[in-house]
């Protein structure tokens, strides 16, 4: 048995020393990043609307919630926003409870229903109108936002100014150190993840970032990119 027993233990280690044989080796890189942004005017402004109603009578509650859903595409109509620019969205329902004054709950109190409604303004022209009807004589519940009819062009131009960017960062540091830089071995649009580092998968510096009135939309685009490091002298990777 113990003759049996050492042959599976050399057996395992030749297994495993030849598995680490067939590894590739590791060769040196280098990981940089690339940021390009611009000012952007918008062609459209979304305009969020949130509905809530609360009531005990789930009938009277949706009378009373369809009730102003009419009333937020009457406003839209009178600002000629064509049926296709008006999404009738999301719609919620949930129970609310009594709670003591330790933040217990107790018994159920009443129902709140929630309805999401966005009017698209495609003519950017009548903001001030779309303000003052909306936020200002509707009395309700707006959120603003801007958006862009070529909002994906503008990306995917960013994207290419950030690769070059980085590229350009890449190669400089690289002559520093008496080096070239090879093929890419990883592009991405989020922070690269290595064993010895945990990155947040999202990027603070990429996105889109509006302001409170229709001026300009901040786009910004951030890539990461890990390249191959080869000997200048040798014309081969290093090992």
């Amino acid at each position: 048995m113990r003759n049996l027993l050492i042959i599976f233990i050399l057996a395992g280690a030749m297994t495993s020393a030849s598995a680490l044989a067939q590894e590739p080796e590791s060769h040196p890189y280098i990981t940089v990043s690339g940021f390009a942004e611009d000012w952007v005017d918008p062609d459209i402004a979304v305009w969020s609307i949130s509905i809530q109603n609360d009531g005990k009578n789930l009938t009277e509650l949706k009378r009373e919630n369809d009730t102003e859903l009419e009333r937020v595409l009457e406003v839209a109509g009178s600002l000629d926003v064509p049926k296709e620019h008006t999404i009738s969205g999301r719609i919620g329902l949930r129970r609310v409870y009594e709670q003591d004054k330790h933040g217990r709950q107790k018994g159920f109190s009443h129902f709140q229903l929630n309805r999401q409604i966005k009017i698209e303004q495609h003519d950017i022209g009548r903001f001030e109108e779309f303000l003052d009807k909306l936020l200002m004589d509707g009395d309700l519940n707006v959120k603003l936002d801007y958006s862009l009819t070529t909002m994906a062009e503008i990306r995917a131009r960013l994207k290419l100014q950030a690769t070059r960017a980085a590229r350009a960062e890449a190669e400089a540091l690289a002559s520093v150190l008496g080096v070239s830089i090879g093929a890419p071995l990883i592009i991405s649009e989020y922070p690269i993840i290595t064993d010895y580092a945990q990155i947040d998968r999202l990027s603070m510096q990429a996105g889109v970032v509006t302001r409170s009135t229709p001026e300009r939309i901040h786009v910004s685009e951030k890539v990461y990119i890990r390249f191959a490091l080869i000997k200048e002298d040798a014309g081969a990777e290093s090992p």
